[in-house]
């Protein structure tokens, strides 16, 4: 595994997401607890922490497309592991919703434009 690959499937038989044309979204979702004192000072509790990837292409070639789709109809928790600059390894249990794109062109392979895959963490990272 190289710096910068991402990987998305079942455990143990991810695939390599191809890299070109990707943007990659990552964000943080937090469920928080909060309210005010007696004394009226605010305070706040964060239950937990999840992360969430938006995956963006340019141009999706067909058969890469259709093996979004295939994961995303199993309606199974998939296994995602994210190459870090430094080599280390994170791996996440997410689910996934898919963003169709539009056709665009039909030579040799199918070829889509846009699309996007959401994944958003299954088990939170920090509970408190």
């Amino acid at each position: 595994m190289q710096p910068g690959e991402i990987y998305l499937g079942y455990k143990g038989s991810e695939i390599l997401l191809p890299p070109e044309g990707r943007t990659v979204k990552p964000e943080y979702i937090e469920q928080v607890r909060s309210g005010e004192t007696a004394s009226g000072r605010y305070v706040e509790d964060v239950l937990w922490i999840k992360k969430a990837w938006t995956i963006e292409y340019e141009i999706m070639q067909g058969e890469f497309l259709e093996r979004m789709v295939e994961l995303y109809e199993s309606g199974r928790f998939l296994n995602l592991i994210i190459v870090n600059r430094d080599g280390s390894i994170e791996e996440y249990e997410v689910k996934m919703t898919l963003i169709p794109p539009v056709r665009w062109k039909v030579i040799g392979p199918w070829y889509w434009q846009g699309g996007a895959i959401n994944l958003r963490q299954v088990m939170p990272s920090v509970t408190r």
